[in-house]
């Protein structure tokens, strides 16, 4: 994944969003996201090991920051118990790649106590600068805020630390209230990066919803991966887990192949 570069390809990866409390059947050859709140016991209140075994090799690992927000306004966890799910002291080896912890910025996000956009940016930055100091492989930078400007101040800032990638993320997305919407911070980031990121090879768009792929043209070049957790494909239908193997894998199929369509036109 790491020999393409922005401008020089067509294709995008999906990483096939999967739920922590149940796993018994991978598709063989595909990458997949796995959100640490899914790994997270809030009754013995630390991540905890799953029975099945998850494809680590081919596994994204976010930081669940959207779902812990909604949930606690924080992070229930220290960024040190985050780095210990992602190194090997927990997995044995790392996974493919794991996203910096972050501070989501829709306006119906639960803030805790950093209450504006600037603040969770800057919070945000903090994190990586952490995570940074590690050097561990596979980390995944997040741009975060909800306007274009807020977002501009995030990559600005962590260009000013050094904290760059050459992949890296755009965070919320998901609450964006148009597919315009979305394409526009694609295509005014993408620009940005290639303008200060001669070593930039494309973003990851966190929730982003499956329609953006039949709108978007020019910004596609900018764009190395998305991953399904907007399209609630797996492992709940009307809150409740599918009820056999064969359903689950006919729904993951279907969605494959729309997805290889949408992608494959430009």
């Amino acid at each position: 994944m790491n020999t393409l570069t922005a401008g020089q390809h067509n294709l995008i990866y999906p990483f096939w969003g999967i739920d922590g409390d149940y796993r018994d059947w991978f598709p063989e050859n595909e990458l997949y996201l796995v959100s640490a709140a899914s790994l997270w016991s809030s009754k013995r209140k630390k991540f905890i090991k799953r029975s099945y075994p998850l494809p680590r090799n081919r596994m994204f690992l976010d930081c669940g920051g959207y779902s812990f927000f909604s949930k606690y306004s924080k992070y229930p966890f220290t960024p040190d118990e985050y780095f210990r799910l992602v190194s090997h002291n927990y997995y044995g080896y790392g996974p493919l790649i794991w996203a910096s912890m972050d501070y989501p910025c829709e306006d119906t996000i639960n803030r805790g106590n950093l209450l504006s956009n600037n603040d969770r940016i800057m919070a945000t930055v903090d994190y990586l600068k952490y995570f940074t100091r590690k050097d561990f492989r596979g980390l995944l930078p997040v741009i975060q805020g909800y306007t274009i400007p807020e977002r501009l101040l995030c990559f600005e800032k962590i260009l000013q630390f050094g904290l760059q990638k050459p992949y890296m993320a755009i965070g919320s997305l998901c609450a964006c209230n148009s597919i315009k919407m979305i394409d526009d911070i694609i295509l005014t980031l993408g620009k940005f990066a290639v303008a200060n990121m001669p070593s930039f090879r494309g973003f990851h768009l966190f929730g982003v919803k499956l329609d953006w792929l039949s709108y978007a043209r020019e910004s596609r070049q900018y764009v190395f991966s998305i991953d399904t957790s907007a399209w609630r494909y797996f492992g709940a239908k009307s809150g409740k887990i599918f009820p056999n193997r064969n359903e689950e894998q006919s729904r993951f199929f279907g969605y494959r192949e729309r997805f290889r369509l949408l992608a494959s036109t430009n």
